[in-house]
């Protein structure tokens, strides 16, 4: 019998070989480019001021977003960005109908260096909505309008906020609301704790995939639905009588308010894997 001969054949080797070249030249050029967007990044710093804005409505992918009252009516908003040659850095600023919209320059897909951070002075009565990929989001001092913060991969932080709707979401970060007083509050983390802290308001939806749930409220709600899939269940309220149904696949239940079913006031506290707690405040 004839020996078989194992080896590749001319024409696939260089097929091979021209593959593995231009995968390194592509390689040199990407490292290149890299190095030049690092030397090549600007600073730049700049504010901009409005007046009858009703609405905010802020896009962007890459930086912090800081939110706080305005002393007068006007809107102010600063920008502090870094980029390099290979980012796209165009912001657009459109004020139409009392709405001010603005979008960031960092794109999802930046390739180079982009970031930018917002600080808006915020007038009361404007309501806010911000999406953001990647930062921390904070609210300081609003007074009045909704408020609807979400983030991609940040904190989330809600600090003395008055408002009517408050929604505060993260799919990678923590959730902190401090002294918010709102008609209604709505909490969402898919890989994080959520702390709700010395706040108010009558319906209370707080929800983590993966992280502790603690909610503190002042005042009496109508209703409060609390969850965690990965972590404990603390709620604490005035003890005014409530109709609580608390449950957790793994972990202990624990409710020391005073039980009133069929009431008005109801609380729901559930955790997949963790404690379960109903404590008067």
């Amino acid at each position: 019998m004839a020996p078989v001969d194992y080896r590749t054949s001319r024409p696939l080797r260089r097929l091979l070989f021209g593959l593995g070249s231009l995968l390194t030249l592509l390689m040199v050029l990407w490292g290149s480019a890299q190095a030049l967007d690092a030397l090549s990044i600007e600073e730049e710093r700049g504010a901009q001021s409005y007046l009858g804005v009703t609405a905010i409505d802020l896009r962007h992918a890459h930086g912090n977003v800081d939110l706080v009252r305005a002393e007068g009516r006007r809107t102010i908003v600063a920008v502090d960005s870094r980029h390099g040659f290979l980012s796209a850095h165009e912001r657009s600023d459109t004020l139409r109908g009392g709405e001010l919209r603005l979008r960031g320059s960092c794109d999802f897909l930046t390739l180079g260096t982009c970031e930018e951070n917002y600080r808006i002075e915020v007038p009361r009565g404007v309501a806010v909505t911000v999406r953001t990929s990647a930062g921390e989001t904070i609210a300081r001092g609003l007074r009045g309008g909704d408020l609807d913060l979400r983030s991609s991969a940040g904190r989330v932080r809600a600090i003395d906020v008055r408002g009517d709707d408050v929604e505060l979401r993260s799919h990678a970060g923590g959730i902190t609301a401090s002294g918010v007083r709102a008609r209604r509050l709505e909490v969402d983390s898919r890989a994080g704790g959520i702390d709700v802290t010395r706040s108010a308001a009558p319906r209370v939806i707080a929800s983590s995939a993966a992280g502790q749930t603690e909610i503190e409220l002042l005042r009496p709600p109508l209703s409060v639905d609390a969850d965690s899939s990965a972590g404990g269940v603390t709620v604490r309220v005035p003890d005014v009588g409530y109709a609580v149904e608390a449950r957790t696949s793994a972990g202990e239940e624990d409710v020391q308010v005073r039980q009133r079913p069929g009431s008005r006031r109801k609380i729901r506290a559930e955790s997949s894997a963790g404690d379960v707690s109903v404590l008067p405040l």
